[in-house]
């Protein structure tokens, strides 16, 4: 096989594979994941600092529309304490 050939057969190759790595990339919408509910908390405290509430300890919109508190305890830190 000549080179070009083999080049451009590789080259093809490469990018029919690729098509298929970044076809998620382009579709419309919201991507599926498996913490969704983590985004929605993100864009909770977003909207409580844009309320003027620092810190934040409680949003509003979560908990069906009656309010959660936003808890400040890390808890994986009393592992890597004891680690």
């Amino acid at each position: 096989m000549k080179p070009k050939k083999y080049f451009i057969l590789c080259l093809f190759f490469i990018l029919f594979l690729s098509f298929w790595a970044i076809k998620p990339f382009f579709h419309l919408g919201f991507f599926p994941i498996h913490d969704d509910t983590q985004i929605v908390r993100v864009q909770q405290i977003a909207q409580a600092l844009k309320d003027g509430q620092f810190p934040v300890r409680w949003v509003a919109d979560l908990g069906y529309g009656f309010g959660v508190g936003v808890s400040h305890w890390f808890w994986l830190l009393r592992q890597e304490i004891y680690d």
